[in-house]
């Protein structure tokens, strides 16, 4: 009897803790992705203002085989001409997914990086997010962009080549990616009216942020 009792007593407790968790969770989600938000809207605007331009107040989606994009354009004041793009470029660090806003001129060249998430080693990964190694970019073409290990020019942190590769690679995969967006909505735009009136599946569309 003493046996059954401790058993119910146990479930009991695990029971309740399990809803305890699952109300915190419930509470701290809605928290946490505002907080992101706001994160990422803070590093956009600051590699607009790179830019110089004006970024639009819609995102842009793009989806090619399941795989979503979403960037931003970023228009010259004046003419209203596009000068540049936004998006955040992600991928595995060492220890964490690690996300890179990144501004890009028209010519897809880097105009200013900021980190906006990375649980990466302390002192080592962590430096990423310092100037001395964003700073690095500024200028050069994200086509090329490459850690000296990997016979680019982009100096990795010392011990922290897997996170200089990662946001190094990641760069370069979202300029990519952006630049066959581009290149297939101007297609479209140029595209025949009857040849734009069957591409019911468009590859981009607006949304709101």
């Amino acid at each position: 009897m003493t046996m059954i009792r401790l058993g119910l007593t146990l479930m009991l407790i695990t029971a309740i803790a399990s809803g305890g968790l699952a109300l915190l969770n419930n509470v701290t989600a809605p928290i946490i992705a505002e907080v992101e938000r706001q994160e990422q809207e803070s590093a956009r605007n600051a590699v607009v203002s790179s830019l110089g331009g004006t970024l639009d107040t819609l995102s842009t989606i793009y989806v090619e085989n399941g795989d979503t994009l979403r960037y931003w354009l970023v228009r010259d004041t004046q003419t209203d001409e596009v000068i540049g793009y936004v998006a955040m470029a992600q991928r595995s660090g060492y220890s964490s997914n690690v996300k890179t806003m990144c501004g890009f001129d028209s010519d897809f060249n880097v105009v200013g990086l900021q980190i906006v998430s990375q649980q990466e080693t302390p002192g080592l990964g962590t430096r990423a997010e310092e100037p001395a190694f964003l700073e690095q970019f500024n200028g050069r073409s994200s086509a090329t962009l490459d850690v000296t290990q990997d016979g680019g020019e982009i100096n990795a942190i010392t011990a922290a080549t897997i996170t200089s590769r990662a946001v190094t690679v990641s760069i370069r995969e979202i300029a990519q990616r952006i630049l066959t967006a581009v290149r297939a909505n101007e297609a479209i735009a140029n595209a025949p009216v009857e040849i734009a009136e069957e591409a019911v599946v468009t590859p981009a569309e607006e949304v709101g942020q």
